[in-house]
């Protein structure tokens, strides 16, 4: 015997011959005899605009705002400037106590009745950054603070303009107001000890309004580290308003990541009713429409010669883009900290906070000397410490924070936050990143070693936590620790199957993807993660402080079904929260009954374990999903990021192929080097020339040059190995159309473009016609903020789920594409001999990328309702995952360029933010799942397979597929031939209110005017935790449309949660039957 199965099943499992099988299936006491299964890894105009203009007559003696004082943190301000002019204004308010700081380009006579005070900050800048070049004053040099001021309180100047554009009235909104400047932005930045210290002066200058258009990459992820929240609140509590920019992060959803602190006013962008029109008028007739402002004069009405700069060239160029090596500090240097301390604490023999704070500092360093000392934004001091300083400040008890020092921006450059997850701390305070939380992996198993599964800073073990870390000739108990709580391995059913097992059987990751997958959802922090310095930055799981038990179940050749069941019954003996599985494939799913993925989870289901898996890698065909869609899983498909990493392929004749490329090793040379076709440089003459196999090409033709290869026979890595061991030194794919060699990036060995159909005949035409072709591969680096994003992975599979067609499938999307995490270090990046490039991180794609993003996000939401059942959880996901972009337009379909549906996307990308908060969830019990299994006709042994008890289904009772409470609706229209009149198909659903009491309305949307929809009632109220149920009438007549589908969206609304979800509507020429019987057993693929 293999294994003895107790909780996902009750059997067994051995080897047998078929008489043996054939013994066993005629037992009455044996339900089922199935075969082992394999799986795989898987400006002017404004104040007209705003109506500004009508406010005096509206409120007469309001005069502008005149007796009102703004203030504005930014870059200073250019006081010669018209919009500065006092002209008209009365006497300064008798309010203002503040100053005009004077300098040696900046003296009082700058100041005025409308600019009325000018001071300028830069001690902490300069602590961190270094000395300012140039004068210090309050002049502003760069010319942002002087467009935010003007734009604010701005005098009235006539004739306006920037060279002749917009030209008009310029004036603030409120444009008698006074302004008084506070400069913390210098060239590099904007200093938060510079910061706070204004913000001292704002509050002693009486200030009636702060403005502040800062923002960018600090930490703002907790408002008490967040230097902006912490002042602003003292600021707020004198009873100034504080105005703050929103940030330029736009458009992905949850990228507000600066000044969202309750007590701020926070300020998004739009346009106006202006443009400035251009057009490009070419030759042949030809316009293209712009937008364009320039000076000097303008060119003639008639055409003028016109020239391509490849062709006006004095030589040829090429552009190297490097980023800047981060200085590091070690040993005593120094750098800046802002502390924190309890001024209550203070001794009574300081008569003054201020001599107290230098006595703090003194005693740690009698030479040190404050940068500033803080009154009222915070109590405490700023100062340029060591780290043995800080230490030994943060132990006093008088002290309650040191804070290192943090840089702002003008915002102007962006920090993806892509899925929003840095702000769910915020919102549920005490959640703790999921610490109580433990998520399982069937995989490949893990490298503990890596940093992503450290467990600094996390407290003791769930007691809950039942399993155990299994000990191995490579794996010992010190393996696990506080984050790696547990690692098993399963064996047994793949040597059966396959043979024995090459190497030390054990939880250690030998492939990556098990690694890869564990630290995507539950990874500790890790900075400066990247993959040859491409991807760069702070590495972290979803839920970066839940705890990870790893099940190896998968080995060089597949996964075992019979190991993954016996995993699974660890999984329920280990009290596991969710189970995260990236496994599919070409096993037998066409009945839930014969597929072990859908069996054993059943199982752990009803222990209350969250089931998460992977859709598959076979788009983009319709109809491509056949794995993991049994109804009682979560089944993720992929999307992309807002991150690519750009390459080009330059021609010697000018022309450009823009790629996705990331590579190891030296980059091509500036200048463009020798060209060959695979073809013209082989060693031999034959078929298969352009393919580069292996000791295809001669090293003499070879040698220093970018080889054109096409796609066949082995993978693009082997290709290149051919390449280099040549004595190449780049090369260029040429691909086909649907080619997945195209779509999926990988670590190169050389500079290597990989083309679409249509570039490679370009270049092949250029290889030809050239006597001498020359070309380059140049990287751009990586790239982010790319739009739209978004998109839908070619790769990832789609519905319609032919097998039950009731049930929408995939359930959501989420990132899968060009995802860095851990990886395994046990051998080279391709497991190729020839590959010594070991890694801490790599990059792929797959759904079992977006698998493990979501499986991070249940325990974030687990956390914040530890009560909720999976089928609410799943709920919670889907209603408020977003199938649209900012702009309104549908997500795109990267395997056809045009607009999604719910068969590519389900309900649409997972906003894990939104999900903690859906208002309502569609609720199941595990008896609901039985209730759909009667529905779609499953005999009593059928049943008793899947959930492991003998059920009969009541021969009285309506089983109806259409009434199973799932979060979107797939409505099928059977048809005969010779039926005729109307068909109606209704759906039954029941909501339940997980927030406060109140009446949601509903609302449809829909794609397809052949069928009408009703919903019965329109309006719901709930009280706390009432349940309320609705039906959904589903009526057509007439012919089928063309393509026999179509879309719609349901809606519950209260004003403020929405619940949505999406409708597929599919008429089938014939009643649709499931397959019966069982396939024979496969090998799965990777997804």
């Amino acid at each position: 015997m293999l294994y003895t199965y107790e909780k996902v099943i009750h059997g067994f499992s051995a080897k047998l011959t078929h008489e043996e099988v054939q013994s066993l299936r005629s037992r009455s006491d044996v339900v089922q005899v199935m075969p082992e299964q394999m799986y795989k890894p898987l400006t002017t105009r404004t104040p007209h605009f705003l109506g500004i203009d009508k406010i005096d007559e509206m409120v007469p003696g309001l005069n502008g705002g005149s007796d009102v004082i703004i203030g504005f943190l930014d870059t200073g301000i250019w006081p010669e400037s018209k919009s500065f002019d006092d002209a008209g204004l009365g006497p300064i308010p008798s309010k203002w106590k503040g100053i005009c700081e004077r300098s040696a380009d900046f003296n009082a006579s700058k100041c005025n009745r409308k600019l009325i005070g000018a001071r300028f900050y830069s001690k902490g800048y300069e602590a961190t950054i270094g000395p300012i070049k140039g004068t210090k004053s309050p002049r502003d040099t760069e010319g942002h603070g002087s467009h935010t001021a003007s734009t604010a309180a701005g005098s009235v100047v006539e004739g306006a303009n920037v060279f002749g554009y917009a030209a008009g009235k310029a004036r603030g909104m409120a444009f008698r107001s006074r302004i008084a400047v506070y400069k913390v932005c210098w060239e590099r930045g904007c200093a938060v000890s510079d910061i706070l210290a204004a913000m001292d002066a704002v509050i002693s200058d009486h200030v009636d309004i702060l403005s502040i258009s800062l923002g960018g990459d600090s930490d703002t992820s907790n408002y008490d580290t967040d230097g902006i929240a912490i002042g602003s609140f003292a600021v707020l509590e004198h009873g100034t308003v504080v105005v703050c920019s929103a940030g330029n992060e736009g458009p992905a959803p949850s990228s507000i990541n600066s000044n969202i602190a309750p007590w701020l006013i926070t300020v998004g962008a739009g346009t106006l009713d202006r443009d400035f029109p251009a057009y490009v008028a070419l030759g042949n007739g030809h316009r293209y429409s712009v937008q364009s402002i320039y000076s000097g004069k303008s060119l003639p009405d008639t055409p003028i010669p016109f020239i391509h700069a490849r062709n006006a060239s004095r030589k040829e160029v090429q552009f190297d883009v490097s980023l800047a090596n981060k200085e590091k500090r070690t040993g005593n240097q120094k750098s800046t900290y802002i502390v924190h301390v309890n001024k209550s604490e203070m001794p009574t023999i300081f008569d003054h906070h201020a001599i107290w704070y230098n006595s703090i500092l003194t005693s740690i360093n009698n030479s040190q000397e404050m940068l500033y000392t803080y009154e009222k934004v915070i109590h405490g001091f700023s100062a340029k410490l060591t780290h043995e300083e800080v230490q030994s400040l943060r132990s006093r008890s008088d002290v309650v924070q040191v804070m290192p020092e943090q840089m702002y921006k003008p915002l102007t450059t962006r920090t993806p936050h892509f899925l929003g997850i840095d702000k769910i701390d915020e919102m549920v305070p005490g959640l703790n990143g999921g610490s109580d939380v433990i998520i399982g992996f069937l995989d490949t198993g893990i490298w503990p070693e890596s940093k992503s599964f450290d467990d600094a800073g996390l407290g003791p073990i769930p007691s809950k936590w039942k399993g155990i870390c299994e000990r191995s000739a490579d794996f010992n108990a010190s393996k696990c620790n506080r984050k790696l709580i547990g690692a098993r391995f399963y064996s047994k059913g793949y040597e059966a199957t396959i043979g024995p097992i090459k190497g030390t059987k054990s939880p250690r990751d030998t492939e990556g993807h098990g690694s890869h997958t564990a630290s995507t959802a539950a990874g500790s922090v890790v900075e400066g993660a990247n993959v040859f310095g491409y991807a760069a930055g702070k590495a972290r799981g979803m839920a970066f402080r839940s705890r990870i038990a790893v099940y190896k179940v998968c080995w060089e050749r597949g996964c075992a079904v019979s190991d993954i069941l016996a995993a699974m019954d660890a999984v329920i003996s280990d009290h596991v929260d969710i189970l995260s599985i990236s496994l599919g494939g070409d096993s037998d799913t066409s009945n839930y009954d014969t597929d072990g993925i859908a069996i054993g989870s059943f199982a752990v289901l009803e222990h209350g374990t969250v089931v998460v898996c992977s859709a598959g890698n076979e788009g983009p065909a319709p109809s491509s999903i056949n794995s993991n869609i049994a109804p009682w899983l979560i089944t993720v498909g992929a999307g992309t990021l807002d991150r690519d990493f750009p390459a080009y392929v330059a021609l010697g004749n000018g022309h450009r192929y823009s790629v996705q490329s990331i590579y190891s090793g030296k980059s091509l040379p500036d200048t463009p080097i020798p060209f060959i076709h695979a073809r013209n440089a082989s060693r031999k003459e034959g078929a298969n020339l352009n393919l580069c196999l292996t000791h295809s090409l001669d090293p003499k033709r070879v040698r220093g040059k970018i080889v054109y290869c096409e796609y066949g026979n082995t993978s693009t890595i082997e290709k290149e190995l051919v390449v280099k061991s040549a004595g190449g030194v780049g090369m260029v794919l040429g691909t086909v159309e649907g080619d997945p060699e195209e779509e999926l990036l990988e670590p190169h060995f050389l500079p290597t473009a990989i083309v679409d159909d249509k570039a490679k005949n370009s270049i092949q035409e250029y290889l030809s016609s050239e006597p001498k072709p020359v070309a380059t591969i140049v990287s751009e680096g990586t790239k982010v903020g790319v739009k739209p994003s978004p998109i839908v992975a070619e790769f990832s599979s789609r519905g319609p789920n032919l097998i039950r067609s009731e049930v929408l499938k995939p359930d959501i999307i989420a990132p899968g594409v060009n995802i860095l995490a851990a990886w395994s270090r046990i051998k080279g990046l391709t497991g190729l001999d020839e590959d010594d490039r070991y890694v801490d991180f790599n990059i792929i794609s797959g759904t079992s990328m977006a698998c493990p993003h979501v499986s991070g996000i249940v325990a974030l939401i687990k956390s914040a309702h530890p009560n909720w059942s999976p089928a609410a959880i799943r709920s919670a996901l889907m209603t408020t995952a977003y199938s649209t972009y900012t702009n309104g337009k549908k997500l795109v379909d990267e395997g056809t360029n045009k607009s999604s549906t719910p068969f590519d996307v389900g309900a649409g990308h997972v906003n894990p933010v939104a999900a903690l908060n859906p208002g309502l969830v569609y609720d199941l019990k595990m008896s609901d799942y039985l209730d759909f299994l009667c529905a779609i006709k499953y005999s009593s042994r059928r049943i008793e397979t899947v959930v492991k008890r003998k059920f009969h289904c009541k021969a009285h009772n309506h089983y109806s597929a259409t009434h199973l409470n799932y979060p979107s609706f797939s409505v099928v229209f059977n048809q005969t031939s010779g039926r005729k009149g109307a068909r109606v198909v209704k759906h039954k659903r029941t909501l339940t209110n997980v927030g406060p009491a109140g009446t949601y309305k509903v609302s449809v949307t829909s794609e397809i005017p052949s069928v009408k929809i009703r919903v019965e009632p329109k309006l719901l109220s709930f009280h706390e935790h009432e349940k309320k149920s609705y039906t959904v009438t589903f009526a057509t007549s007439g012919p089928a449309p063309s393509r026999g589908f179509g879309f719609a969206h349901l809606e519950w609304s209260n004003g403020k949660n929405v619940v949505r979800s999406p409708i597929s509507i599919l008429f089938h020429s014939k009643h649709h039957t499931e397959v019966q019987e069982p396939s024979l057993n496969s090998l799965h693929q990777l997804w």
